[in-house]
């Protein structure tokens, strides 16, 4: 009954939304087949369903496949994804692997995908709350296990909001597996039994690399045609607000006759369009890393006032490698910031701004062991900028500290998979 009712609030209320935004939006139209249940009817066997929602949930599956495939060298694994961005991904990097979109949570479309696909279990990774796919699911007697679980204040006050419904929608999980000890006294507060959660620690320490190659770094250099003594400012996964200030800082710091080089990496590609109009507002020629690739940048760019703007995906983490001091997104604005573990890792002079609850833990093991700055507002990013910048010890110091500190925080992939293994064998699902 539940799900009927559900099925009519969302067919009422969320499905004109969505079909606008399909209208309107062109990557919202990916996949519209598969989201309405329109996937491949699969053989029975061993079969793993990971689901990562995006981008980043896809990269940090990496050490994930790898586990399962060591656990289960006979079981076939395959990705759902929502985003387009998140199914490019899990493409390039898990080539051989079946992605498909992930349904929409109508009951009907549900059971149609679970009976097509015939997961042994469903692995969500960080957390994905559908409670018409998980009422299915658990019908249906397919496991759903949740590892690198985390789950934010906002977000749990949301649940509590909704009572009882998301209450019964949690206990419906398995187990999860999660990050730090924060996240798991969360989902107790929902109503998740202290028996189903284990803190396994994040994995994300170690999906990313802590050296790079010397020739694969000059390489790097050389796609976006950076001198060996170029000073570079990396603005990564930038959000509205902070690309303005990154910009103003860059033409200022040009105008001034100080060397600096400019990349910018927009949190999502769309945005590159809008990035660009503000870039020759500035007066900035804007240079796409796609040009650079094709071979269609304007020639001589790198003698006069530019920027590189990232319009690719996937590449980010390879790109830090080449930066003198990285600024983190969405740390400037209320969005709980962006992924800081990928430069730190590489060595880099790491900033931030106030807004990093997404990544809590990490921002206060860097801040507390002095491998990174955190920033209290925007008005103090240029001075703390220009600090880094004049000072190559320091910028030394923070790099070694942050490197160190992601070395030892790795191992958790390992703690994760054993966590929820239980529940991902054919056994399991037979008893």
């Amino acid at each position: 009954m539940r799900s009927i009712l559900l099925d009519i609030l969302y067919l009422v209320f969320g499905l004109p939304f969505f079909l606008l935004k399909a209208l309107l939006v062109p990557r919202v139209r990916a996949g519209w087949s598969e989201r309405f249940g329109a996937v491949p009817d699969l053989p029975g066997g061993h079969r793993l369903w990971i689901h990562c929602a995006s981008v980043g949930e896809a990269l940090l599956a990496r050490t994930l496949l790898a586990g399962l495939e060591a656990a289960y060298p006979d079981a076939e694994i395959v990705f759902s994804t929502v985003t387009r961005t998140g199914r490019q991904t899990v493409e390039t990097h898990f080539p051989g692997h079946r992605v498909f979109y992930f349904p929409l949570d109508l009951s009907f479309v549900v059971r149609k995908v679970l009976n097509s696909i015939k997961p042994t279990a469903v692995i969500l990774v960080e957390l994905e709350v559908w409670p018409n796919f998980l009422g299915v699911a658990e019908r249906c007697e397919v496991p759903v296990v949740v590892v690198n679980g985390r789950i934010t204040e906002r977000s749990a006050r949301r649940y509590r909001r909704l009572g009882g419904l998301f209450r019964s929608t949690f206990r419906r999980v398995r187990h999860y597996a999660v990050q730090n000890t924060e996240y798991a006294s969360r989902l107790a507060a929902l109503g998740v039994s202290r028996d189903r959660i284990t803190v396994a620690g994040t994995m994300k320490y170690d999906t990313v690399a802590t050296e790079i190659e010397p020739a694969s770094a000059a390489a790097y250099r050389r796609e976006l045609r950076l001198r060996e003594a170029d000073t570079v400012l990396l603005g990564g996964c930038t959000h509205p607000g902070e690309d303005e200030l990154l910009i103003d800082y860059a033409k200022c710091r040009q105008a001034s006759g100080a060397p600096l080089r400019l990349v910018l990496a927009p949190r999502h590609s769309e945005r590159c369009e809008a990035v660009e109009r503000l870039l020759r507002a500035a007066g900035l020629t804007p240079v796409r890393k796609t040009a650079l690739d094709a071979g269609t940048a304007p020639a001589g760019f790198e003698d006069g006032p530019h920027a590189i703007l990232v319009d690719t995906t996937g590449e980010l983490a390879r790109l830090y490698a080449v930066a003198t001091v990285v600024f983190v997104g969405g740390s400037l604005v209320e969005h709980g910031g962006q992924n800081m573990i990928e430069p730190a890792a590489l060595g880099k002079a790491v900033v931030f701004g106030p807004h990093t609850w997404n990544f809590r833990e990490t921002v206060d093991l860097l801040v507390a062991n002095d491998a990174a700055v955190q920033i209290g507002g925007a008005d103090e990013l240029p001075a703390t900028l220009d600090a880094l910048l004049a000072d190559p010890a320091r910028r030394d110091r923070l790099g070694a500290r942050a490197r160190a500190l992601i070395e030892r925080s790795k191992g958790a992939t390992e703690r994760n998979v054993s966590a929820v293994r239980p529940f991902l064998d054919v056994s399991e699902k037979e008893t």
